[in-house]
């Protein structure tokens, strides 16, 4: 089992789930998670993702400014 610590920084994970501090590549805890959780609940609840781009690097500055 893998564990989170103080300093995480990996950058993995569905595009589209990951949160604005994995792709700053800021330190992030457990709270990219819950992150990625409520994605995941918009989507079963509204059938779209919330944040829509052109393409992964556009994704990427959507989410982080949101």
């Amino acid at each position: 089992m893998v564990q989170l610590n103080e300093d995480n920084y990996t950058r993995i994970g569905t595009p589209y789930y990951l949160p604005p501090e994995i792709i700053k590549y800021d330190k992030y805890s457990f709270k990219a998670d819950i992150w990625s959780l409520g994605v995941t609940i918009y989507y079963l609840t509204i059938l779209e993702l919330p944040f829509q781009a052109s393409n992964i690097i556009r994704l990427g500055q959507v989410i982080s400014y949101q």
